[in-house]
């Protein structure tokens, strides 16, 4: 939207972070005995299961030092054509308004931020927490869960929280988890929060 890829704004936050942490290093080496804090990826939506996982996390696995990297991943409309205002859409079916296009990826980009605020003032206020707010044209489990790990093996995270809707095996085949991507593909460990 902003002209920013996703690629680019993991690799700031990987800047900001190793900012950070160089920063606190040099606070940290005044105070014996303290431990270097961990860097916690934690993938959240809208969703019951994340706020959970969120949730959980706090409660039972993050210590009051440690890095949170908040994750969300909003589906971006884009523009494919150039005629009358109209764009289609993602499958050719729909002609979409431009301004509609707009006002969908501001909205997302909007409810996406609110989000990670909410989430935040909640359940996170004992942790220094980065927010990721990246957007993917393609909105299916798998590259959702790919862009995950990604992220998570860039800026070097320790591990991966997220939450699991309760699928069975059957509907797990049919529709796919983005819990069970990331916990298949990620370099880091990964806990799995299920409902």
């Amino acid at each position: 939207m902003s002209g920013v890829t996703a690629e680019q704004l993991i690799e700031n936050l990987r800047v900001e972070i190793e900012a950070h942490r160089t920063s606190e290093a040099a606070s940290a080496a005044q105070e014996n005995g303290k431990h270097e804090p961990r860097l916690v990826v934690i993938g959240v939506d809208s969703s019951d299961f994340s706020r959970k996982a969120v949730e959980w996390a706090a409660q039972n696995v993050l210590k009051k030092d440690d890095l949170v990297v908040l994750m969300t991943i909003w589906e971006e409309c884009m523009e494919f054509t150039r005629d009358a205002g109209f764009e289609m859409d993602t499958y050719g079916l729909v002609m979409i308004r431009r301004d509609d296009i707009k006002e969908h990826n501001e909205q997302a980009l909007r409810d996406g931020r609110e989000l990670l605020v909410k989430t935040f003032k909640k359940y996170l206020k004992e942790n220094t927490v980065f927010p990721l707010l990246v957007s993917t044209t393609s909105p299916s489990k798998s590259a959702i869960g790919d862009l995950m790990c990604r992220a998570s093996s860039v800026i070097h995270a320790d591990f991966i929280v997220v939450g699991c809707r309760g699928l069975g095996a059957f509907k797990r085949f049919f529709m796919g988890s983005v819990s069970k991507y990331v916990s298949e593909h990620a370099t880091q460990p990964v806990v799995i929060v299920k409902d």
